[in-house]
């Protein structure tokens, strides 16, 4: 079985949102998107000179114990 279908074997699409989001619109474009049965869209927060900014701003949200991810 793919990955994709392993959790939510019933459904097609989800669309997660961060809990500290106010959604102020409608978010049927945001599901109308397709896909091209890609398991994952998502935006980049942030770019810059520094090609660590990202892991830098989310170390405080995950959990980098695990010394594969740590290190990586």
């Amino acid at each position: 079985m793919k990955h994709e279908g392993m959790m939510f074997l019933s459904l097609n699409k989800v669309v997660f949102l961060d809990d500290d989001l106010v959604v102020q619109t409608d978010l049927t474009p945001l599901w109308d998107i397709d896909m091209n049965r890609k398991v994952n869209g998502a935006v980049e927060t942030c770019s810059g000179g520094d090609k660590f900014v990202m892991s830098k701003i989310i170390k405080s949200y995950l959990n980098h114990s695990h010394p594969l991810i740590r290190y990586s």
